[in-house]
This record gives structure tokens, sequence and C-alpha cells, in this order.
């Protein structure tokens, strides 16, 4: 049994048609499908519980309007606008062979209570989702999010194809975050990078490490810093080490350095010069040695002119 009601008034004009699950009634455990053209009809009057008002309202509109009188009475629009309800205890279908438009003034509520919900578009066709013209956000709440994309339309840079954002990304998680990379990881900052751990960090290398900086770079550890190597190799031009106190335990150490060996020769030249004054001091040495041997052997032979001197004066006789 189908009924079709209008009502014509000053304050409410309405047309509805109502079609019962059943032939007993129009219960409102009993709608079938209700379709109201204009303002709220003597039908929807009678849902005066929520669990009533379910049966032909959506779940969202009675949660905002807060039930009761005030959902039935704006269920058309607010101060006695007209509108359109449509509820039914079947599928809803509705085909279009061509474009298809829904335009609201007010926000767009689309819930599923127990079904999956899909956005297909056509072949080679794009699905545009646009937050205010990028003046507002999307929120996305879910246990897993999936993307699987065979060609995402971003930017190429250098043959390679990357995601582009032209406004700031932001990420928060209040959680821990675990990433799992099987390949090669390649980034580059051509700005500034600031990282900040409030708890501890660990990183562990299993395989060859290559780091370059072309520009200053600082690192200051404000309690200990510790560096146990396997194997250590240094390559740089200027290194300055300022320690109050260094302890260093090095078993086989091999240094190459320009600048030492650029002044080995000057230090061996250095100790040839020191080695040759020495032997010219030896020389000189050994030269006043003999000189003094030669003054005593002098003495020695004035002693013996003395002393036949001697022997001539006393055996010269004096006559008078």
């Amino acid at each position: 049994m189908a009924s079709t009601v209008g009502r014509v008034g000053a304050s409410q004009q309405y047309l509805y048609l109502y079609v019962p699950k059943t032939s007993t009634g129009n219960a409102a455990d009993d709608v079938g499908t209700v379709f109201r053209l204009g303002s709220y009809s003597n039908f929807e009057e009678t849902l005066t519980t929520e669990a009533d008002q379910a049966a032909v309202y959506p779940a969202q509109y009675i949660t905002d309007s807060g039930g009761g009188t005030a959902a039935i009475e704006g269920a058309a629009g607010e101060n006695g606008k007209h509108g359109i309800l449509l509820a039914c205890d079947g599928r809803v279908l509705v085909k279009s062979s061509e474009k298809t438009y829904i335009n609201s003034e007010g926000n767009i509520h689309i819930e599923s209570n127990s079904g999956q919900i899909d956005i297909i578009s056509g072949t080679n066709q794009d699905i545009v989702l646009n937050a205010g013209a990028s003046t507002g956000d999307i929120h996305i709440t879910a246990t897993n999010e999936f993307k699987e994309v065979t060609e995402q339309a971003t930017k190429k840079h250098g043959g390679r194809t990357y995601d582009y954002y032209t406004s700031p990304k932001e990420e928060f998680y209040e959680t821990n975050l675990f990433k799992i990379v099987w390949g090669r990881v390649e980034s580059h900052h051509m700005g500034g990078k600031l990282t900040t751990f409030f708890g501890g960090a660990m990183t562990i290398q299993l395989a060859v490490k290559f780091s370059l900086d072309l520009a200053l770079h600082l690192a200051i550890s404000v309690l200990s810093k510790f560096y146990l190597y396997g194997l250590k190799c240094e390559l740089g031009l200027i290194k300055l080490d300022l320690v109050e106190f260094k302890f260093e335990i090095k078993k086989g150490k091999f240094e190459s350095a320009w600048n030492k060996i650029e002044t080995v020769p000057v230090k061996a030249m250095i100790t040839g010069a020191k080695a040759v004054k020495e032997e010219v001091c030896l020389a000189m040495h050994t030269a006043d040695i003999k000189k003094k041997g030669v003054e005593v052997g002098d003495s020695s032979v004035v002693a013996k002119k003395r002393d036949v001197m001697a022997q001539l004066v006393s055996s010269v006789e004096v006559k008078t």
C-alpha cells in the first residue's frame, strides 16, 4: 500500500510519497521508502524519538541537530525552508549518462555504517582532492595506509620522478615509527636541516660509509663522546685539535705528511753541519794539545841551555 500526501499552507508546504515495508501501517520501523519534497511532513512529526528518526534521517544529521523536535523542524532546512528527504529500506541507485553535479553551500557528509566506500574514476582520468584551494587540511584516520601508484604526476628532475610539494609538509607521530628500505636511500637538502633528539639515538652501520663535507663541519659534545674503530683512515688538508687532555694508544703508527718529509733534509743538513762543527772543534782541541806539548819541549830545551851555560861559567877561571 502506498500513500501520497500533500499539504499546502502558510507555514508548511510539502508533498511526500510513502511506501511501507508491509501493508500494516506507517510505523517508523515499517518504513520502506519515503520521498518528501518541501517542508517537513506530518509523517515526520510522528518520529519523536531518535530511534524512530534513524529510520529516515542520516545518523550524522541527528547528532548535529540534537535530535527530537529540532531534528524534525530542521529536516527541510533552517527557518522553514524547503528541502528533499529520501530514505529507503533498500538500495539507492543513481545512474546518469552524462555529467553529475552535487553542490552544497554547507558541509557534505558521506558515511557507511558497515560497508566500504570506493571512489573510482575513468581510464586516464584524475581524482582531485582540493582542501579549500590549499587553504584547508586533509585528515586521514586509519589503521594502515596503502598506496599503489604506477605513475605519480609529480615533478621530474634528472630523469627521476619525485613527490612535489609547493607548501610546507609536516608529519607528527605520537607513536613509534618503523621504516624498512630494501635499496639505496638518497637525499638532497638545498636548505638548512635541523634534527633534534630528545631521547637516545643509535646508528648501526654494517657496510662501508662515505661522508663528504664541502663546508664547515662543527660538532659539539657537551658530555662525552666515544668512538670505537676497527679501522680508521683520515684524509685531509688541515686538522686542528683543541683539547685540554688527549690520551692515545696506537699500535703500529704510520704517518705520511708532506710537511714532515720536506723538513727531513733540513734536519739532516743541520745534523751534518753540527757534526762537522764538532769535528772541527775536536781538531782544534787536538792541535792545541800538540801545541802545548811543543811548549813543554821548548821549556826542556831552555832548561838544558841554562845547564850548559852554568857549566861554562863554572869552568871559567878568573885571573887578576
